[in-house]
């Protein structure tokens, strides 16, 4: 039988109207914690960008979530 684990991890995007900003996803396991920043432009990145990096990307250009 095979065990799947979930992960806790921590998404944050921080992105102007024009799509430019960047992405902190932080990934917290048992023996390790990594955080990384990806800058993005026009709401794309240099960087490959996870599907729930795009995801987010694509509701904050949208005006969804917490903006204040």
């Amino acid at each position: 039988m095979r065990r799947r684990t979930q992960v806790p991890a921590h998404l944050l995007e921080l992105v102007d109207d024009a799509g430019d900003g960047l992405v902190i996803s932080s990934i917290h396991g048992r023996a390790e914690s990594r955080t990384y920043a990806k800058s993005v432009e026009a709401g794309a990145s240099s960087s490959e960008l996870t599907p729930e990096e795009k995801q987010a990307v694509a509701a904050a250009r949208a005006g969804e979530g917490n903006a204040r």
